[in-house]
């Protein structure tokens, strides 16, 4: 049975409600096909310190797997993530909210999932979203290659402030230090960044409001508009995507989530770390230049 479709990652007794054969029944198709995914650390969704690389990535996964592809994920900052895709160095990206912008670039697939949009402060400089046009100028740490839809009104009137960082936890870093004074960041995801990078004492610094007039933001899988095929391959996503539903398989990997299912002991912390530092030790005795060597941030 395939890694991906273990019970134990999804932390669930599916057998009795028959899911459990249903994800049999995908593992046990031979996939025919790969395609290879652009990822960004956005946790609880997607990490490289997460099980399956998160249960967005999981999902994805699944829905390929259903239609006899399988997937590899390769991790970049957010930046990267999308350039790379953009020029057809990889497949695709997910993780993204759609924008005019990438759709001349990318297919935009059905919905992942939907987050809810708030800012974090500190609980010692407490800051309102609704009085901020009452100040001067509020500094906020944007992810560069993340698009604010929320923020760019305000951005644009000099209301925001944006200092751009390349990782969401360098942007809570800096509201620790008070070198900005907000983040914008999903309910969920922001909270999961405070627990893996800040000691429970930091995070009882931190604190939340919603954005106002922000709905909530649909997530999408992009596959390149220049990758010959990649239309009729969303097509084929789009399909296993809705078996996933009609199973009930996307709902209990949303569940596991939720429970913690996809939260690596420290067993598994361990033996991933090794294989990084022999990863890296390999990459230091190759010779030539990297193909990513002329992409720039």
């Amino acid at each position: 049975m395939s890694s991906l479709l273990r019970p134990s990652v999804l932390g669930l007794k599916i057998a009795a409600t028959g899911l459990l054969s249903a994800l049999l029944t995908c593992a046990q198709v031979s996939a025919t096909e790969s395609i290879t995914l652009s990822n960004g650390d956005w946790p609880p969704y997607m990490s490289e310190d997460l099980r399956s690389s998160g249960p967005l990535s999981h999902v994805v996964s699944l829905a390929f797997e259903a239609e006899q592809v399988d997937t590899h994920y390769k991790f970049f900052p957010w930046k990267r993530s999308m350039l790379l895709a953009e020029k057809g160095k990889v497949d695709g990206t997910l993780g993204w909210k759609k924008t005019p912008e990438r759709e001349e670039n990318f297919y935009y697939s059905e919905p992942l999932i939907s987050t809810s949009n708030v800012v974090f402060y500190l609980k010692s400089k407490p800051i309102h979203f609704n009085q901020l046009s009452e100040r001067k100028s509020t500094s906020a740490a944007l992810v560069s290659g993340i698009h604010y839809e929320t923020f760019q009104p305000l951005i644009n009137s000099s209301i925001i402030k944006p200092i751009y960082v390349y990782s969401q936890s360098q942007a809570f870093r800096m509201l620790l230090k008070k070198r900005i004074e907000l983040v914008p960041q999903s309910l969920e995801a922001g909270y999961a960044i405070l627990t893996k990078h800040f000691s429970k004492a930091e995070q009882e610094l931190f604190a939340h409001e919603p954005a106002p007039y922000a709905e909530p933001s649909q997530i999408y899988l992009l596959l390149s508009k220049s990758v010959k095929g990649n239309y009729a391959l969303l097509q084929r996503f789009n399909d296993g995507l809705k078996k996933l539903r009609e199973t009930g398989i996307y709902y209990a990997i949303w569940q596991s989530s939720h429970k913690g299912g996809y939260v690596l002991n420290n067993r598994e912390l361990i033996a991933k770390n090794r294989k990084v530092i022999q990863r890296d030790n390999s990459l230091k005795h190759k010779s030539g230049r990297s193909w990513l060597a002329g992409i720039k941030r």
